[in-house]
């Protein structure tokens, strides 16, 4: 027996001894230690990377379902520990790769770190203020750096990206089977109506990516229907800046695709649509998005002045400190990134978080088959506006998968899944990474 075999067996026997003892303690730790002991068989049955990769993808599924968390504070779900058990089983295959990442990724993360650690250490409270920074450190500049490392192919990058779709739908369909709340909005499996217009639209700016890798007629058809299902959800949502999102995405569609068909059809359903305005703005429901865009709720008017309250109250908080920033305690209730960031990390943390953008943004300009991902990194940036999107897990987990996309070598349009959604056949693109 070699001595990889001995130290197996030892391993073994200890955790053994570990989960019969537990079972001893109380019931908690009795279905602890079945929780453990399933684990172990399944490292033991699968190996260790192949678990790894399976529970980072369920972590991906649950991303968007935000309403059941191991704790009762809000700051972890269970997408969160997947995650990070997920990349630990991952980590022999994550020191072997080499992380590859953009240079205006790499520049921008070094100036967000560095002035994160520098606002945190002159913060009003410095240890609330790093605790934080460590939130938005670890969604921003790590959850990317993992997926890099990770370098996922071209089908594994496919089913992570269906895996957050997928969440998204159930999301959707339990709003519906649960219908509205008390205010006239769903919420579905997210513990606050916001999050489920967000993960809306993060899903459905990730469906043209899905439907032009597609490579049979039945699997666009129930790509088309998700992307229905995700933008129902962000009108059931109530939330109006996801809505307004959506239109500011479907705008520029044409621009980036270089589409005078899709040009020609938003112009058709625009004017279409001007003679039925009456009809539509009476009819919507109070609470849905457009109902609360349209001044119909009467929540809406009392929403605006909170926002515009705390607005006001961020930016004289960042003329107090416009340069190094003031720390992140507090910055959640500022519902603008474009406003959050500067607060807590100055101006110089701000140009060093716009260049690290520019990495995501950049795959809309090129001509690779990844580069419909850029579209996530647009919903991010537009709901942004008004939402408190700083280090979010709906939005980074899929963010993640445009950094990937960045690195995308660009192709002809005769060449990988345009030709092959064309030609019918199984060819897919070249790996993200390689």
């Amino acid at each position: 027996m070699d001595t990889k075999s001995i130290l197996l067996n030892i391993v073994g026997a200890v955790a053994a001894l570990a989960l019969v003892a537990l079972t001893f303690v109380n019931t908690i730790a009795m279905l602890f230690a079945v929780v453990l002991a399933i684990g172990l068989l399944l490292v033991v049955a699968l190996g260790p990377e192949r678990l790894g990769a399976f529970l980072v993808l369920i972590g991906v599924f649950l991303t968007p379902i935000n309403a059941f968390r191991p704790l009762v504070s809000p700051s972890f779900a269970w997408s969160d520990i997947l995650l990070v058990l997920g990349f630990g089983l991952l980590l022999p295959r994550l020191l072997r790769n080499r992380a590859r990442v953009p240079s205006l990724f790499a520049a921008g993360a070094l100036g967000v770190v560095v002035m994160s650690v520098a606002s945190s250490l002159v913060a009003a409270n410095a240890g609330k203020s790093a605790y934080l920074s460590g939130f938005f450190l670890a969604a921003v500049v790590i959850l990317p750096l993992l997926f890099s490392l990770y370098s996922p192919e071209h089908r594994q990058l496919v089913t992570l990206a269906s895996a957050f779709v997928a969440g998204q739908v159930l999301s959707a369909l339990v709003a519906l089977g649960e219908g509205a709340d008390a205010s006239g909005r769903y919420d579905g499996l997210t513990y606050h109506s916001n999050y489920l217009g967000v993960g809306g639209v993060i899903a459905l700016t990730l469906c043209p990516f899905l439907h032009g890798v597609a490579t049979t007629r039945l699997w666009r058809t129930v790509i088309l229907g998700a992307g229905a299902l995700s933008g129902a959800s962000v009108y059931l949502s109530g939330s109006r800046g996801c809505l307004l999102a959506i239109i500011a995405i479907a705008i520029v569609y044409p621009l980036f695709e270089r589409s005078a068909v899709s040009a020609y059809l938003l112009f058709g359903i625009t004017i279409g649509l001007v003679p039925l305005l009456g009809l539509i703005a009476a009819s919507v429901a109070e609470g849905s998005a457009l109902g609360r865009l349209l001044g119909k709720d009467p929540t809406a008017s009392g929403s605006n002045d909170i926002r515009r309250d705390k607005l006001s109250d961020g930016w004289h908080r960042f003329l107090d400190s416009p340069i190094a920033g003031s720390g992140f305690e507090g910055n959640l209730s500022y519902h603008n990134i474009f406003l959050q960031v500067p607060i807590a990390i100055g101006v110089l943390g701000f140009a060093a978080w716009l260049v690290m953008l520019c990495a995501f943004i950049s795959p809309l300009f090129g001509n690779s088959p990844y580069r419909r991902f850029g579209y996530v990194a647009l919903a991010y940036l537009a709901i942004g506006l008004t939402e408190p999107l700083l280090f979010d897990r709906v939005a980074w987990v899929p963010m993640s998968f445009v950094l990937l996309a960045a690195l995308a070598p660009s192709r002809g349009p005769t060449e990988g899944a345009e030709s092959a959604e064309v030609s019918g056949s199984s060819a897919t693109p070249a790996h993200p990474l390689r």
